[in-house]
């Protein structure tokens, strides 16, 4: 099960370099081996849940503008989801970055920004989107 793969853009085919998901022997990883890309592929699409209703909501409170303390919570609540959201994406690509065991077996020490693809760029954007709405909420709250 590899969930996330990282590849050479090549006409050429062969398997991937990076895998996401470690390739031991050991009985006692396997289970490791089936429940680690599971969670990195939960946890991105948590944080593609959270964003969205992050975002809506915050849209809605900024658009009414409302100044009871109501409208504050949502905020609040809002702002706090926005930076669970933003936290997760950092998780998810943290993890999906780290260099595991497999460095010996591959015979490459080092990942070159060429071994990316469009996700990379998709992920990056995100993260802009997620700190740029986090922003805008902070300054609604400290605003009213």
């Amino acid at each position: 099960m590899n969930i996330f793969q990282i590849c050479t853009n090549s006409s050429l085919s062969k398997s991937c370099q990076w895998i996401f998901s470690a390739q031991l022997n050991n009985p006692l990883l396997e289970a490791i081996n089936m429940v680690y890309p599971i969670i990195v592929a939960s946890l991105s699409i948590v944080c593609i849940c959270i964003s969205f209703i992050g975002l809506l909501l915050g849209s809605w409170y900024i658009e009414q503008c409302a100044c009871n303390s109501g409208s504050r919570r949502l905020l609040a609540l809002t702002l706090f989801t926005t930076l669970c959201s933003l936290l997760f994406s950092i998780i998810v690509w943290a993890m999906m970055l780290t260099i595991n065991a497999q460095q010996e077996l591959f015979e490459h020490s080092d990942i070159h920004l060429k071994n990316f693809g469009y996700s990379l760029w998709i992920n990056l954007g995100s993260l802009s989107v997620y700190l740029y709405a986090f922003l805008m909420y902070l300054v609604a709250i400290c605003k009213n």
